[in-house]
């Protein structure tokens, strides 16, 4: 007698479901970890945008910067501290400093001139 029946059998359908669940799963934790990956990379450009506009608002001011530490009002979700020590008269070190949980913090410093100087 032949049998003449068609069709897959159980195991081969667990095999194949098997090989096409660690695919998909392959393929969806992969794409997700690019997307981890472009977020922490643009909190990263953001805090630095932040500290830039903060250093520029400080080089831009006629007067002579407040020696000592502080923090400034950053966007939602960051905290911003900036510090400026004398370096010598009339020469003012001025370093900013933005934060964001989850990204590289943003430190930036420049040297000021201002009033006289020698």
């Amino acid at each position: 007698m032949v049998n003449r029946e068609r069709g897959y059998t159980v195991m081969e359908l667990t095999i194949a479901v098997a090989v096409v669940a660690m695919l998909a799963g392959a393929a969806l934790s992969g794409g997700t970890a690019h997307f981890a990956t472009v977020g922490r990379a643009y909190d990263e450009l953001r805090t630095s945008e932040v500290a830039a506009d903060r250093l520029e608002m400080v080089s831009a001011a006629d007067a002579a910067p407040v020696p000592g530490e502080r923090t400034f009002v950053v966007p939602a979700g960051m905290s911003g501290s900036e510090r400026v020590r004398v370096v010598e008269p009339g020469l003012y070190e001025v370093r900013v400093r933005v934060t964001k949980p989850g990204a590289r913090p943003a430190e930036l410093t420049t040297l000021l001139a201002r009033g006289e100087y020698r």
